[in-house]
């Protein structure tokens, strides 16, 4: 948040923690401990807690200037789905260095090496190469040339 302070001041930040077994103290908690900490720098802070269904999330993600995903650094975790709805979104991403997000890191750059104003700036484009690389089409594509391959067409 004190980078957004910083590059926006008097911005509004969206934060949306869902229901979820991963969040240690309640979500109600951990929301007003993000609100007091962006209020103490000068930003509106809106609070989400609903579960959305993907199409929901998707719409409510689009609905903003640049959507960040900034997780605990967890080495050697898997890749995380949820830069996909941020994709699908077609907005600017701002990702923070985490092992789960290298399969778009080299991409879209890391925050804070990559600031947020930057990262408005300059990933809306990126996002859309990585959007339509991610098509259904491309993805049918490549499963059926892998197909092919097993089957020796």
């Amino acid at each position: 948040m004190v980078g957004v302070a910083k590059e926006y001041p008097n911005a509004a930040i969206d934060i949306h923690i869902p229901p979820n077994p991963f969040v240690p103290a309640s979500i109600e908690e951990n929301g007003q401990y993000f609100k007091q900490i962006g209020e103490s720098l000068g930003l509106e802070v809106r609070l989400s807690h609903e579960f959305f269904s993907v199409p929901g999330l998707i719409r409510w993600l689009a609905g903003h200037h640049l959507n960040a995903f900034f997780f605990e650094y967890c080495n050697m975790r898997g890749i995380s789905s949820s830069i996909d709805q941020g994709v699908a979104a077609r907005r600017p991403i701002a990702i923070n260095e985490c092992f789960m997000f290298r399969h778009v890191g080299g991409r879209l750059g890391w925050y804070p090496h990559k600031s947020i104003r930057q990262s408005y700036e300059e990933n809306g484009p990126i996002v859309e190469e990585i959007f339509k690389e991610w098509s259904q089409e491309n993805f049918d594509n490549c499963y059926s040339s892998i197909v092919d391959k097993i089957i020796g067409k």
